[in-house]
């Protein structure tokens, strides 16, 4: 069972896996955004400090992710879509992980194009790409976005290990 944090919602499964690359979301100023969730405080052995990343998401309190169009409904499913083949402004961890998934894609392009043959038989490269993508992220030295949560601790060395 994962322990609860006040105020925020846990990384959960499938994302609590140490494989799994997770990703925050960050809105117009780089400041944490108040829908992204926690990490927790005692991994596992086969888990790890979450999130990993965070990437553009969108903000209610600035400004959205522009998007297309899924052509199911417009206004939060309140209409039917007026417009098909549109676009649609929006936020969430969904938007982000696309910033960080074609992050990867060009870390994994440029491993190959330096001689590397990816093993899908073994977890060495996935962790090497996500090793690559935290080892070369920034600290936001913001507080979350209009106080809706824990801030975020400047420091990769901090004790305990930043949950935010």
């Amino acid at each position: 069972m994962v322990p609860a944090l006040s105020g925020a919602n846990v990384v959960d499964d499938p994302g609590r896996a140490a494989l799994a690359i997770t990703v925050g979301a960050s809105n117009d100023i780089n400041q944490l955004t108040q829908y992204t969730s926690s990490g927790f405080t005692s991994p596992g052995t086969d888990e790890d400090y979450k999130p990993d990343l965070l990437a553009p998401g969108g903000s209610s309190y600035y400004s959205g992710i522009l998007s297309v169009d899924s052509n199911d409904g417009d206004a939060e499913q309140a209409f039917p879509d007026e417009q098909a083949n549109d676009y649609r402004n929006i936020m969430g961890t969904s938007m982000a992980s696309p910033f960080a998934a074609g992050s990867a894609a060009l870390v994994i392009q440029a491993l190959e194009n330096q001689g590397l043959s990816w093993n899908f038989s073994t977890n060495t490269h996935p962790l090497l790409v996500k090793m690559l993508l935290c080892a070369t992220s920034t600290e936001t030295n913001a507080p979350r976005e209009a106080s809706t949560g824990t801030n975020p601790t400047l420091g990769r060395a901090a004790a305990p290990k930043d949950l935010y």
